[in-house]
């Protein structure tokens, strides 16, 4: 299903909030601020959260900030990124806020397709697909989405299971429009990493109805050492606790879905395995995720909504930890090599 979409005047348009974290990028920063204020949907507000960087940042979004009144910069003790976006809501005028990292950046339409969408379904949240772009780069802007995205919406029943099978959208704040209310109450978890594992199916269990575009209209930049050999303990931890709460919070409140939380579960545990380093091949992290994958194997292996790729994992699972590990790493080479390929 195709979508046009249209420029609509300032007023028509009620104030967006796009609240950016910013923590030692000053090579990204511009690009993506200047993603923002291109935008065709002119009544926005630019939240930069400085999280205490320690390079040429701060100055950087200063000097954005005197370019177009529309910026705001917030200075912060480094807190990371839960605690910048936190600070960023709270400082927010708007009913709508959006999340864009500020290594990324977003399509001119970006904004605007996802009011359009909200507006149109009459949603709560409405989300829009994404690119994956490896590196710093030249470009100026983000490549263009595509002619004729196809649009799906569902109540937060059918819109939980598509997001606990991993269909269309994940955790990833970010090229997501939520309305602002939906908050109340919530924050992202402070010193945590994967902090959108935490809250984003919160915020989807609140939501009446969500609305997804497939028009790719946020780039997300993947920069090399991202998660370093020193975070992946805590990746760890806190990946797998806030699969075990989100599990726990499906049987409580959509007990019919528990099944495919449990599919959710065993892929976040197999992600964890691939991230934790051989020297720590028996620590207590690696012997937690082994008891996981196979408490959940058997029940993913049998779900026939479950993903191919879990299922699969499944199955290799009986062959033993190190077997799956290796066949993800082979599986998730292949995928890089191949955005690379044919991008």
């Amino acid at each position: 299903m195709g979508m046009e979409v249209k420029v609509e005047t300032e007023m028509e348009t009620p104030l967006v909030s796009v609240i950016v974290p910013v923590y030692n990028i000053e090579g990204y920063v511009r690009q993506c601020v200047g993603s923002i204020t291109g935008q065709t949907c002119k009544n926005i507000e630019i939240i930069l959260i400085d999280d205490g960087s320690t390079d040429g940042s701060p100055a950087v979004c200063d000097e954005l900030s005197v370019s177009d009144t529309r910026v705001k910069v917030l200075h912060t003790p480094n807190g990371g990124l839960s605690a910048a976006r936190n600070t960023g809501i709270e400082a927010s005028k708007g009913d709508y806020v959006t999340f864009i990292d500020g290594d990324d950046y977003v399509s001119a339409d970006y904004v605007l397709r996802l009011y359009e969408l909200m507006k149109e379904y009459r949603t709560d949240i409405s989300m829009t697909n994404y690119r994956i772009r490896h590196g710093c780069g030249e470009a100026k802007k983000a490549e263009k989405a595509e002619a004729l995205p196809y649009v799906l919406a569902m109540n937060r029943h059918d819109a939980m299971e598509t997001f606990l099978y991993q269909k269309h959208f994940g955790t990833m704040v970010c090229g997501k429009l939520f309305r602002k209310a939906l908050f109340d109450g919530l924050k992202f978890p402070v010193g945590k990493i994967v902090e959108d594992m935490g809250l984003f199916y919160k915020l989807l269990d609140r939501a009446e109805k969500v609305v997804y575009s497939s028009a790719a209209d946020y780039v997300y930049v993947q920069r090399a050492g991202s998660i370093s050999h020193s975070q992946k303990k805590k990746f760890t931890k806190d990946y797998v606790m806030f699969a075990e709460e989100m599990k726990r919070h499906i049987a409580q409140n959509h007990p019919d879905l528990l099944a495919a939380a449990v599919s959710r579960c065993f892929s976040a545990n197999v992600n964890c395995l691939k991230n934790i380093p051989f020297r720590e091949l028996y620590g207590e992290e690696y012997k937690d995720v082994r008891a996981n994958i196979a408490r959940y194997r058997k029940s993913v292996l049998l779900n026939a909504k479950a993903p191919f790729v879990n299922r699969a994992g499944a199955a290799l699972s009986y062959l033993g930890t190190g077997t799956l590990k290796a066949c993800k790493a082979l599986y998730d080479t292949l995928l890089y090599f191949l955005s690379h390929r044919y991008k």
